[in-house]
């Protein structure tokens, strides 16, 4: 019940005030605002999305070998992308991390501006409530949170562009790895306890 109560109240931020501006017109130019973001070539390595990723390191490629790298849309990186991450929400054991990877789901779809990086303040916040202390399972996540966060006072827009996109999608790569990591290492541990629950039941069994 409060999952269906958290996506009607969040259709009815997203629609309300559409509607109260610009009606029904504002679906349409809010459509085609997020389509056309990042679909300029020149620029097709700028921004949070899975395939300005590609481009960016096809970019830094071509710039030490000297020659134009092939870009593209990497459609099927995306969808790969983006539905490794839907699925590991439903293996991490944490909630921070649940909400980690939802958000680099959205976030990494589809390139957006800068001002997309703020929804990480939610599962930072979860990460500081659920997490007592610091330890080397989560230090990369903790990183990439942080990263993505600071990241967006800590460089201005006009000077430091190029550095702040490359910082920000290198800590969006590494920490959608880490959540794809995590999940197949959660389902490694349940099987591994499935299957010692099955041996011992089995033992118990025949003595």
């Amino acid at each position: 019940k409060a999952a269906v109560r958290a996506v009607i109240y969040g259709v009815a931020a997203l629609v309300l005030p559409m509607l109260a501006f610009e009606g029904f017109s504002a679906f349409s130019i809010f459509i085609g605002k997020t389509s056309s973001f990042g679909s300029s070539k020149a620029l097709s390595w700028k921004g949070t999305g899975i395939a300005e990723i590609f481009n960016n390191i096809s970019r830094a490629i071509a710039g030490v070998v000297g020659r134009e790298a092939v870009g593209g849309t990497f459609t099927a990186a995306v969808l790969a992308g983006c539905l490794l991450l839907v699925a590991s929400c439903f293996f991490l054991p944490k909630r921070w991390q649940r909400c980690f990877a939802a958000t680099l789901c959205m976030v990494m779809f589809r390139s957006q501006g800068s001002y997309c990086l703020i929804m990480f303040v939610v599962p930072l916040t979860l990460f500081f409530r659920e997490e007592s202390q610091m330890n080397r399972k989560i230090l990369l996540p903790f990183l990439g949170l942080m990263l993505l966060t600071v990241n967006i006072p800590a460089f201005s827009d006009r000077y430091t562009y190029d550095a702040r996109n490359t910082i920000t999608q290198i800590a969006l790569a590494a920490s959608a790895l880490w959540c794809i990591y995590a999940s197949v290492r959660e389902i490694v541990i349940k099987r591994r306890g499935a299957v010692c629950v099955q041996t011992q039941q089995s033992d118990q069994a025949d003595c």
